[in-house]
């Protein structure tokens, strides 16, 4: 029988692989903007790791607690639109567990020069580099532009610590550019966990959940996209899956672009929630975070919600994936709080391949990979704009509205 042509094909002319924050960003744009799109998503729900389930009558989280918000800005705009409400995070303490106790953090730039995180000369450089900016080299890592800006204290004492905290990685293994942020921001919550996030995005699309696409062909005037027993025909594609995914659809048809993509590394991570009654210092904080030096697999634990007078205190503790029992990580834990009173519940999470980690290199990385896209594909996944969803969300509104004009996002 022959193939219909494609002019004939009822399909939506933008067809988005993916399901994640970053594809439902770029199908409700789109959708604002009057331009069908169709969703297709692999999980028999929406939303990644931007995932929110019940538990001990709160709310865990797979994925990240917040995100940055500005007045006016990108993130903004889109709770706004979307209707959703949101709280400011208090400011609290923060610690570093980092010669063998843990030492407050201070909360800006100018109390570091007071802080016995850091020498006089350390405290003296980092005021220094405060004043001077840097810019950082093409393919230079975060380590090495760190130490050239704040000098060798800041970049052995300090950064490791936001390095492992944030990537599971060694700054030495990351872009400069990574850690990018944006003056101004402060973080905020949403009152129904993260993942209502995902569920307003999706509210008013098009989307087929337990559909992956498992093959790209290129017909006239655009792409037959096939898999799980379904195909359709697209004028536009956009792949908005993560770096390695999207290598395996691309290579047949853009091997240079599919090679640039597998340099992408990604880290696995395990989250473990636990309730305990509320102790200090933690129920006074946001938790701490572990200087890889310590030799913990603790990467760190974050409050998720304090206790107050005596009420349970909510913990997240985050490690590399791997097999341990909990009384490994409740040990972990115990060495930096050693009152910590037993957990009343527990709960383990994992996320496979969830964290991106861009390596240096990652501007000149990207340009090869959206230049090396035929007509009608596209990328987009938040290794693309930068650090966090703040960084996706801003991306994928200048993507959509601005075209060409922002291919590289959110990348100096």
């Amino acid at each position: 029988m022959a193939t219909p042509a494609f002019e004939a094909s009822p399909a939506p002319p933008t067809l988005v692989l993916g399901g994640g924050v970053a594809g439902l960003l770029c199908a409700w744009h789109l959708r604002r903007r009057g331009i069908p799109v169709e969703v297709w998503e692999a999980a028999a729900a929406p939303g990644g790791w931007v995932r929110t389930q019940a538990w001990e009558g709160g709310q865990a989280e797979w994925g990240p607690q917040g995100l940055p918000l500005r007045a006016g800005d990108a993130t903004d705009r889109l709770l706004r639109a979307l209707g959703l409400s949101f709280a400011e995070v208090p400011r609290l303490p923060r610690w570093a567990a980092l010669d063998g106790r843990l030492v407050p953090v201070p909360a800006h730039g100018g109390a570091f020069l007071v802080s016995p995180l850091l020498s006089l000369p350390g405290r003296l450089r980092l005021l220094a580099g405060l004043a001077w900016p840097v810019r950082a080299r093409d393919d230079e890592s975060l380590a090495t532009w760190t130490r050239r800006r704040f000098g060798t204290e800041v970049a052995e004492r300090l950064l490791p610590l936001a390095a492992r905290g944030l990537f599971a990685t060694a700054a030495e293994e990351l872009d400069a550019a990574i850690l990018t942020r944006r003056a101004g921001a402060r973080q905020v919550r949403l009152p129904g966990g993260m993942g209502s996030l995902p569920r307003a995005l999706a509210r008013d699309l098009e989307l087929r959940p337990g559909l992956r696409a498992r093959r790209l062909e290129p017909v006239p005037g655009g792409w037959r996209v096939s898999g799980d027993g379904h195909e359709a025909l697209a004028a536009r594609v956009i792949l908005a899956l993560p770096a390695f995914e999207a290598a395996e659809l691309l290579a047949p048809h853009a091997p240079e672009a599919g090679a640039a993509l597998r340099e992408i590394p990604y880290v696995s991570v395990e989250n473990w929630h636990s309730i305990h009654a509320a102790v200090r210092p933690l129920a006074s904080g946001h938790g701490f975070l572990v200087h890889p030096r310590e030799g913990s697999d603790l990467l760190g634990c974050t409050v998720a919600h304090p206790g107050v007078d005596g009420a349970r205190m909510h913990l997240r503790s985050f490690l590399p994936l791997g097999a341990r029992p909990w009384s490994a990580v409740d040990a972990a834990l115990r060495r930096w709080v050693p009152e910590l009173p037993e957990a009343q519940a527990i709960l383990r999470l994992e996320a496979p391949r969830a964290l991106a980690a861009p390596p240096p290199g990652q501007r000149h990385r990207l340009a090869r990979i959206l230049g090396a896209l035929p007509p009608g594909l596209d990328w987009v996944a938040a290794a693309r704009f930068g650090q966090g969803l703040g960084a996706l969300i801003a991306g994928v509104e200048a993507l959509v509205t601005q075209g060409a004009e922002s291919r590289i996002g959110g990348w100096p």
